[in-house]
């Protein structure tokens, strides 16, 4: 899951269905899907949207401390 906020001034509609107001936030659950698509690939490059992924669902570090 994540937190999807869009930061352009008219609706955005997601390709998962959910849509984003203006300055709103929501949470998209199959984000892992929705992440793939070109669309969504070319709002994040033009900033038009903001993304947090939920903490179990971030990358983890695989360096170990000594």
């Amino acid at each position: 899951m994540a937190k999807v906020t869009s930061k352009h001034d008219a609706v955005l509609h997601l390709p998962s269905g959910p849509s984003i107001r203006p300055g709103a936030t929501v949470n998209v659950p199959e984000w892992d899907t929705v992440k793939d698509s070109d669309i969504v690939k070319a709002w994040l490059a033009a900033e038009v949207i903001t993304v947090e992924e939920a903490e179990d669902e971030k990358p983890k570090d695989t360096k170990t401390e000594k």
